[in-house]
Order: C-alpha cells, then structure tokens, then sequence
C-alpha cells in the first residue's frame, strides 16, 4: 500500500503541530498548576482560590493542583495526643 507522498507530508506536519501544542499545553498546566498551589499556600482553602479566578477554575481544579505540587509536609495531620504517647501495659508471658 503506497500513500501520495504530499498526504504523508502533510500527516506528517499535522502530527508534529499535535506534539508541540501537546508540549506547550504540558507547560501551561505546569505553571497554572504552581500558581494555583502558591495561592493556595497563602490561604490553604481551595475554594477561596477558585473563587477569585474565572468559573473554569474550580476547587476541585485547585486540589488537583496542589495533590501534584505539595510536598508531604503540607499533608501532615497534628497528633491526636498531646504531646504524649500511650504506653501499653507491661505483660510478662509465663515461661
């Protein structure tokens, strides 16, 4: 099967314009993605974020972007004790 090499060229170009617009989309949503996490540093409610940007920015799209971005520390939960740990009590087993 032979294909007219102007419809390979042109193919061709098509999927190469795909792969650059793909690349450059990557970027944006790489910096959309920082902005939105900087912001949502800054008040840490994701819905107060979306609020102040245009109704395509969701708090759903601001979780999203800090899930990707925020270290683990950001995610870390206060203990439940305070300050002390439990202790079990000693149990000798009979020998």
């Amino acid at each position: 099967m032979e294909f007219d090499s102007e419809q390979l060229i042109e193919t061709l170009d098509s999927v190469a314009r795909v792969q650059a617009a793909r690349a450059e989309l990557a970027r944006a949503q790489g910096a959309l993605d920082a902005n939105l996490y900087g912001m949502w540093r800054a008040i840490k409610d994701p819905k107060k974020v979306a609020a102040h940007l245009p109704p395509a920015i969701t708090s759903r799209t601001v979780r999203g972007a800090v899930l990707r971005l925020a270290p683990r520390e950001d995610f870390v939960q206060p203990s439940l004790f305070d300050g002390t740990v439990p202790q079990s009590p000693k149990v000798e087993l009979a020998a």
